[in-house]
């Protein structure tokens, strides 16, 4: 589980810091769009831990380890 979330941080760290500000400023030249990104990310973090602790007691640890 930690070497999951060492390469996780590994690939998440430079997409959030680094290319998504990159992006945002080449494709759409505003910081606004790169607020709605990261407001979608938290979004689905949050919409995704509202249906793991809705229905995640329902599913065995090892299923949901493997998804």
């Amino acid at each position: 589980m930690a070497i999951t979330l060492a390469i996780s941080n590994g690939i998440e760290a430079p997409f959030f810091a680094v290319m998504m500000p990159v992006f945002a400023k080449q494709e759409y030249g505003s910081a606004t769009i790169l607020g709605l990104m990261a407001s979608a990310f938290a979004l689905g973090a949050l919409v995704g831990a509202l249906v793991y602790g809705a229905v995640g007691h329902r599913i065995s640890r090892r299923a949901i380890w493997f998804l």
